[in-house]
C-alpha cells in the first residue's frame, strides 16, 4: 500500500521512563514507509540528564553506563526536527506517546514543537485494538507469523511496525483508506494526544480528573484546575488548550474555533 505516495516517516523511542512532559529519549529511530517497506532507517542513542527509570531500564536495556560517551538529545534535536517537519504523516505503534515525549524533548530544545495540524497519524497500535488488541510482538507473530527478534531496540520496533501495518491494512481491507481516515482512528474523541482534553457531543470537555465530562470553558470559569494543567507535568499542547480555555471562557464559540484551527474537528 502506498497511501498515495504521502512521505511517511516510521518512527520509535525508547525513554527514561513514561512521564510525556519530563521523561527523556534515550534511543531514537526513524525511517521512511515505502510501499510496505522501511527505507533509510537511522537510529540513535542519546545520553540523558536525568536517571533512567529501572523498571525502563529493565524494558529496552540501556543504562547510564552504556549512554555515557553519548550524545545529548539537543544536540540533534534541530536536525530531526527539520526531518520530522517534512513528514506528511508520522507512523508508530502506540504512537501518540511517542509524539508527545518528542515535542516535549523539542521545547526543552529551545525549538518550536511541530506542526501537527496537517500531519496524517498511522497508529499500527490502534488499528489492531480495534479488531483484536494486543502487544507489538504478538502482532510480528499474528501477522508476519514468526517470534519477533530485538524487542524494545527503536530499531527492530519500527521495522516491525511498518511490517505489520502493511499487512493489517490488507487483512482489515482497509486499502481504500486515506490519511485522514487512519487519522481519525488514532484520535478518536481526544483533542490533545493524550486525551487530556476530548469531544464529547461536539463540545471540548475534560477528559479526566474530578472535571471529567465537563465543558472546559466551564471549569475554567468555576475552578483553577486548569491551572492546575499548565503548572503539572502534562504535554504542551494540553497545557495550550488549557491556556486559551481560560482566555477565552467568556466566548465558547472562540475558543472552539480556536481548537478547529490547531487541532482539527471531531472524528466522525
Amino acid at each position: 500500500m502506498s497511501l498515495d505516495n504521502s512521505q511517511i516517516i516510521a518512527f520509535d523511542l525508547e525513554t527514561t521512563g513514561t512521564n510525556t512532559s519530563t521523561d527523556q529519549i534515550v534511543q531514537i529511530a526513524y525511517g521512511y514507509y515505502e510501499n510496505g517497506a522501511l527505507k533509510d532507517s537511522v537510529t540513535k542513542l542519546f545520553k540523558p540528564t536525568i536517571p533512567i527509570n529501572p523498571g525502563a531500564e529493565r524494558v529496552h536495556g540501556l543504562s547510564m553506563d552504556k549512554l555515557q560517551n553519548e550524545p545529548l538529545f539537543r544536540t540533534e534535536a534541530a536536525n530531526i526536527r527539520e526531518i520530522f517537519s517534512k513528514a506528511e504523516g508520522l507512523m508508530g505503534y502506540n504512537v501518540g506517546f511517542d509524539i508527545s515525549v518528542i515535542q516535549a524533548e523539542f521545547e526543552r530544545a529551545g525549538i518550536p514543537p511541530l506542526d501537527l495540524s496537517n500531519v496524517a497519524i498511522y497508529d499500527a497500535y490502534l488499528i489492531w485494538t480495534r479488531h483484536e488488541g494486543r502487544s507489538l510482538s504478538h502482532a510480528v507473530e499474528r501477522f508476519l507469523g514468526k517470534p519477533m527478534e530485538g524487542a524494545h531496540d527503536a530499531l527492530a520496533d519500527i521495522t516491525a511496525t511498518v511490517n505489520v501495518f502493511d499487512k493489517m491494512v490488507d487483512e482489515f481491507s482497509m486499502n481504500e483508506y486515506s490519511g485522514n481516515d487512519f487519522t481519525a482512528i488514532f484520535k478518536g474523541n481526544k483533542v490533545d494526544f493524550g486525551g487530556t482534553f476530548r469531544w464529547e457531543d461536539g463540545e471540548v470537555v475534560l477528559g479526566i480528573g474530578k472535571h471529567k465530562g465537563t465543558r472546559a470553558v466551564d471549569v475554567a470559569s468555576k475552578s483553577n484546575y486548569l491551572q492546575w494543567i499548565m503548572k503539572s507535568d502534562f504535554a504542551s499542547d494540553a497545557k495550550a488548550i488549557a491556556r486559551k480555555a481560560i482566555l477565552l471562557h467568556h466566548e465558547p464559540l472562540a475558543f472552539k474555533e480556536w481548537i478547529y484551527h490547531n487541532y482539527g474537528k471531531p472524528s466522525q
